[in-house]
């Protein structure tokens, strides 16, 4: 499921970038609505669970700060990676599709705060992986191949970059 996320993202950029009508890859969840009506699928979908994973996450760091760091440390690998993918990723999904919303309605600036946010859900996912407590799972996670976090930040970098570069003003357009 961490994946989904994830994989929502990077669909949901590349059809934005190339202007597609539609993500074809998201039909056997959206069925074959517009991209418009997909993104509203999507964050119809996501919506109740964007804030329990946020709380979620808050607790579970609460929780670690207060276990001796042994017991932290097993904790880390066993719940709290799994989480903060879960938490961060659903975050920056609804992010992007904000974003999206934004720059329909002509908020560049918003939509280009929207992506630079959920690029740092991204970023904080991938930090949470380098600074594992548990020395033997430290470079575990260095092989990105199945959530495909630093992509979707790559990803989300070059969104925030077509936005800012596109919308910087009359003298860019």
């Amino acid at each position: 499921m961490m994946n989904f996320y994830v994989y929502t993202l990077r669909k949901m950029i590349a059809a934005w970038l190339a202007k597609r009508d539609q993500m074809p890859e998201m039909q056997w969840l959206t069925g074959t609505r517009k991209f418009d009506g997909q993104l509203k699928q999507i964050k119809t979908l996501i919506d109740p669970h964007v804030q329990p994973f946020g709380k979620l996450a808050t607790d579970m760091q609460i929780l670690m700060k207060r276990l001796p760091s042994e017991d932290a440390g097993r904790l880390y690998n066993d719940l709290w990676l799994s989480i903060a993918i879960h938490a961060y990723s659903i975050k920056a999904l609804e992010l992007l599709i904000d974003a999206i919303d934004a720059y329909d309605s002509h908020d560049f600036v918003d939509a280009f705060l929207r992506v630079d946010q959920a690029k740092k859900c991204m970023q904080l996912i991938h930090s949470q992986w380098q600074t594992n407590p548990e020395a033997k799972w430290r470079h575990f996670y260095d092989n990105d191949c199945y959530a495909n976090i630093t992509l979707a930040a790559e990803a989300l970098a070059t969104l925030g970059n077509v936005i800012r570069i596109t919308c910087d003003g009359p003298d860019e357009n």
